[in-house]
């Protein structure tokens, strides 16, 4: 990005550098491996507040987590799930709470609707057992002191340990039965609140625009200020509309695209994640104009594709033609 075209002037809050300190702003989010950024452009207060509330949606879609996984690539997958997700356990049995741990789901101990409880090994069903004896007064009633209790405990324990499975292993002096289980567990996870695409779609349209054509884009597009509204949450914005379309591939691969087009009736944005998860933007027309500065290098330019190579962190840019067709380009 050449600063000149935008310089020392926040694109969000449009404070200049007189004011405040820039920062490096990210159009596709380092949580999944994006290195297409923009300098001199995002100041620190707007590119933080938009990390923290925007940027972080795309971490609640599923299929993103699912991609990440699947092509191996690095995150920090207990930290997302604990941050945004509801995560269980299902077996024939029922569906259970589980917690993240070490890239994969471990059953914790609970309650369940018919008064028994599970535990994910005998240790953790001792320790918690012994916590719920003493506090429900079930000692007091049955007039076990707590040394008797501990002895009971490890008993049963100990033969639980050597128990086959599904044999019940009793205590009739606490009113207990225990046995292990095998079930089979599949992980659940579900997204505690629904990701706003919307606007995470919004802001990487929006600074693709400023990255490819500077302040052009302000002076050729009538809804520039209605995509930057959308960025922060303006649910009101009729006039630009964001859902998630079919890619051309729908395996994941390791590279991530992004590009915009002006066609005589609407402006478009794709962004293609993992080669197999895309989102479109759709906003009104703009003034071909400008993209004049590209079209005067390559004839009949209509837009500016940009592609990632995740396997090796390559970047290459494309001007598109009005058929969709590809011709490299420079950095923009």
């Amino acid at each position: 990005m050449r600063d000149e075209r935008v310089r020392k002037v926040c694109i969000y809050c449009l404070r200049t550098g007189d004011e405040i300190d820039f920062d490096r702003e990210h159009i596709i989010p380092q949580a999944v491996g994006g290195n297409l950024y923009v300098d001199d452009m995002v100041c620190k207060t707007c590119n933080s507040t938009l990390g923290r509330e925007v940027d972080c949606e795309i971490l609640k879609v599923p299929d993103v987590l699912r991609a990440m996984d699947e092509l191996g690539l690095p995150y920090d997958r207990d930290g997302v799930l604990r941050s945004y997700y509801e995560t269980h356990l299902i077996s024939e049995s029922g569906r259970f709470r589980a917690r993240p741990q070490a890239g994969s789901l471990a059953l914790v101990v609970q309650d369940l609707p018919d008064g028994s409880r599970i535990s994910p090994d005998h240790s953790g069903f001792e320790r918690e057992l012994r916590k719920t004896l003493l506090r429900d007064g079930t000692l007091e009633k049955a007039g076990i002191p707590v040394e008797e209790l501990d002895r009971l405990l490890a008993d049963l324990a100990n033969r639980l340990k050597n128990a086959a499975i599904d044999e019940p292993v009793e205590c009739p002096e606490l009113g207990l039965t225990v046995f292990k289980r095998s079930d089979p567990m599949s992980a659940e996870i579900q997204p505690k609140k629904q990701p706003n695409l919307r606007r995470f779609v919004a802001k990487a349209a929006f600074e693709w625009f400023f990255f490819c054509l500077g302040k052009r884009f302000v002076e050729s597009a009538p809804w520039a200020e209605d995509l930057h509204d959308l960025v922060f949450g303006d649910a009101q914005v009729k006039t630009i509309y964001v859902f998630r379309s079919q890619p051309p591939e729908t395996c994941y691969r390791r590279i991530h695209q992004l590009y915009f087009i002006i066609h005589p009736g609407f402006s478009k944005v794709v962004l293609r994640l993992f080669g197999g998860i895309e989102y479109t933007l759709i906003a009104p027309p703009m003034d071909a104009a400008a993209l004049a500065e590209f079209q005067g290098k390559v004839e009949g330019i209509f837009g500016v594709a940009f592609q990632q190579n995740l396997e090796d962190g390559s970047k290459s840019f494309f001007g598109l033609k009005s058929d969709d067709t590809p011709v490299l380009l420079a950095s923009p």
